[in-house]
């Protein structure tokens, strides 16, 4: 028996439980696509379930409307010229306590930055958000608020963590260094 999957109609986020999407609290539907056909009376194969899910735009749309579209590559271009290579999938927490400033001296120096102060992931469409985790002195993006619900980052834009770390967003090239094209390049 195949697996159900529930969908977010807003964001496309899957998931292999009923439940509420994480990223923008609204309810999870059967995706139609999940569920094994059944006949029905007149002896047609229709989706059990299928009555159940309203009709969306979304429901013919692939899992992954990131296929065939190529991801944005991202990094951090840290204040002390250090690069952190931001997530072609899934997530990545920066904080006081990920490697990406344990290992440096001048990194560990920025208390107020919390242990685990931003979350970085990818949306279903490929797109690269940013979530504060409630940290102490906030998350800015070009001196905007992130908050807890998320923002989609770009290459060029200034992403500040607490009052004192600002890093430029820059674009990587296939080989994972810096675009030199004026638009968050190196």
């Amino acid at each position: 028996m195949a697996a159900l999957i529930w969908r977010c109609r807003r964001c496309g986020w899957t998931s292999p439980e009923e439940g509420t999407c994480d990223r923008c609290l609204r309810p999870f539907v059967l995706d139609p696509q999940s569920v094994p056909p059944a006949e029905d009376q007149a002896g047609a194969a229709t989706p059990t379930g299928a009555q159940d899910v309203p009709a969306t735009a979304e429901q013919g749309a692939p899992s992954n409307p990131a296929a065939g579209r190529a991801i944005e590559r991202l990094a951090l271009r840290m204040p002390w010229r250090q690069q952190i290579n931001l997530p072609e999938h899934g997530e990545f927490v920066l904080g006081r306590s990920s490697d990406a400033f344990r290992t440096n001296g001048e990194a560990r120096s920025k208390d107020q930055v919390s242990r685990q102060h931003a979350r970085f992931y990818r949306e279903p469409t490929g797109d690269l958000y940013v979530q504060d985790l409630q940290s102490a002195n906030g998350t800015y993006l070009d001196g905007v608020p992130v908050g807890g619900s998320g923002s989609r980052i770009r290459a060029g834009q200034v992403l500040r963590l607490a009052q004192d770390v600002d890093c430029r967003v820059i674009r990587l090239n296939e080989h994972g260094e810096p675009e030199l094209d004026g638009e968050g390049g190196a």
